[in-house]
C-alpha cells in the first residue's frame, strides 16, 4: 500500500529531540531505517537549522507529535515535534523537473521552497534585484554564500535569496510508460514483491542505474529481486516504484482561477486531503487522551469502592460488637453493594468524560466542513 506522505518542510530548532533507537515504532509505521538498534548507527548528525521533510506522523509522547523525517541526503529520523519548526505551505511554490544523472537521466521532481540555499544546492533564478547576469529560469549550483555558477563552471555572480527558489530533491520520479503516457512514481525503500515494478539505484553486475523492472523472482536465498534467468540485484540497490494517486501528485504554482475546471478540482482534492490527514491526527490525540482519563478515573473508583467497603465493615462490626473498648472486623458477608452517593460520583465523573469527548468530536468535524467549504 502506498505511504501517505505529509510532505511538509520542518527546521530542525533542537537536534537533540531525536530517537535514535526505537526501532519496533519506526518500523510499524513503515520506515525502518528511521531508528537502528543501540550502538548500529551511522546516520550523519542532523544539526539546529537544517531542514527535512515530513513523512508521516506516529503518536504523541511528552506531549508532542512524534514525526518520521527525511534529511536531504535521504536519511531517515524520528524527531520530537518539541524539535521542530514546522514551514508553512506558502514555503514550497511549485515543481520542477530536471534529469537525474545518478538514475540514467530520468526526469525527478524539486520542489521549489523559499529560503537561503547552502552551498552546493542547486536553485532556479526567479529575479534579478542584484544585478547578476543569470536568465530567468535558469538553474544554477550555490557556489558560496552569496554567489551562484552555471553548472558546467563557465561563470559566476552574485545572487541574493530573493533572486532564486531552492531546488529540493523528491522521491517522485517521472516515466514514460510503454503505453506512451508520462506518468509520476515514488520511489520507496522497502522489499518490493513479485509484480511490482522496481527501479535500480547503482550500476550492478546485470542492470545499471536507472534501469526499471517488473520483478519475477524474489526466491534467491538472498534479500534480492530479478528476472527468471536474467539475474538479480541486492535490496540495498533498488528501490520499489509506487504509482502516484491523483490527490498525491504535487499542485502546480498556477494560480487555480488559471487552471481548467478538472485541474482545480485535483488541487482542491490535494489540499483536502492534507487538512482532513491532520485533523484526524487530532482525533487520534482526543481519543488517547480521553482512554487515559477513563484508566485514571476507574482507579480513583475502585480506591473509593475499598475505601467504602472498609468503612462499611467497620460500621458493621460497631453495630454487631456490645465493648467500645477496640472494633473488629466482622467475619461472614458483607454486603459490598455501593452507596447511592459512590455511584452518583462515578456516574457523574463518567458523564464528564463523555460530554468532553463529545465536544471534541463536534470541534473536529466542524473544523473538516470548515475545510471543505475553503476548499
Amino acid at each position: 500500500m502506498t505511504k501517505v506522505i505529509d510532505g511538509r518542510k520542518a527546521e530542525i530548532t533542537n537536534s537533540l529531540q531525536v530517537y535514535t533507537n526505537w526501532v519496533t515504532l519506526a518500523a510499524e509505521h513503515g520506515y525502518p531505517k528511521a531508528a537502528y538498534v543501540y550502538g548500529s548507527d551511522k546516520r550523519s548528525h542532523l544539526n539546529d537549522g537544517d531542514t527535512v521533510t515530513l513523512l508521516t506522523s506516529t503518536f504523541v509522547h511528552d506531549g508532542a507529535m512524534i514525526w518520521v523525517v527525511q534529511a536531504r541526503n535521504g536519511e531517515q529520523f524520528l524527531y520530537s515535534e518539541k524539535g521542530l519548526r514546522i514551514l508553512p505551505d506558502e514555503a514550497i511554490v511549485g515543481i520542477t523537473l530536471l534529469p537525474d544523472e545518478s538514475l540514467g537521466g530520468i526526469s525527478r521532481e524539486y520542489r521549489e521552497v523559499k529560503r537561503t540555499a547552502n552551498v552546493g544546492e542547486l536553485v532556479k533564478i526567479t529575479d534579478n534585484n542584484c544585478g547578476h547576469h543569470f536568465p530567468s529560469g535558469e538553474i544554477v549550483r550555490i557556489r558560496s554564500v552569496n554567489t551562484a555558477e552555471y553548472l558546467d563552471k563557465r561563470d559566476w555572480w552574485a545572487v541574493k535569496e530573493v533572486d532564486y527558489v531552492v531546488l529540493e530533491p523528491t522521491d517522485i520520479l517521472r516515466i514514460d510508460d510503454k503505453d506512451g503516457v508520462n506518468r509520476a512514481y515514488r520511489m520507496v525503500d522497502r522489499k518490493a514483491a513479485v509484480g511490482e515494478r522496481v527501479i535500480v539505484t547503482e550500476d550492478r553486475a546485470y542492470f545499471r542505474a536507472g534501469q526499471t523492472f517488473v520483478v519475477e523472482r524474489t526466491d534467491y536465498g538472498i534479500p534480492a529481486v530479478g528476472l527468471d534467468g536474467r539475474g538479480n540485484v541486492l535490496e540495498a540497490y533498488y528501490r520499489v516504484l509506487e504509482p502516484l494517486t491523483s490527490a498525491e501528485l504535487a499542485p502546480t504554482p498556477t494560480p487555480l482561477s488559471a487552471l481548467p475546471i478538472a485541474d482545480q478540482y485535483a488541487e482542491n482534492i490535494t489540499v483536502l486531503t492534507r487538512k482532513i490527514a491532520q485533523l484526524e491526527g487530532d482525533l487520534r490525540v482526543a481519543r488517547e487522551d480521553i482512554v487515559l482519563i477513563e484508566e485514571g478515573v476507574s482507579g480513583e473508583i475502585k480506591a473509593l469502592e475499598k475505601r467504602t467497603l472498609t468503612l462499611e465493615k467497620r460500621i458493621l462490626a460497631l453495630e454487631t460488637d456490645s465493648s467500645p473498648s477496640y472494633v473488629k472486623v466482622a467475619e461472614g458477608p458483607v454486603d459490598t453493594t455501593l452507596p447511592s452517593y459512590v455511584k452518583k460520583s462515578a456516574q457523574k465523573i463518567r458523564d464528564g468524560i463523555v460530554e468532553r469527548a463529545k465536544a471534541d468530536v463536534e470541534r473536529i468535524i466542524d473544523e473538516c466542513w470548515a475545510a471543505v467549504r475553503v476548499g
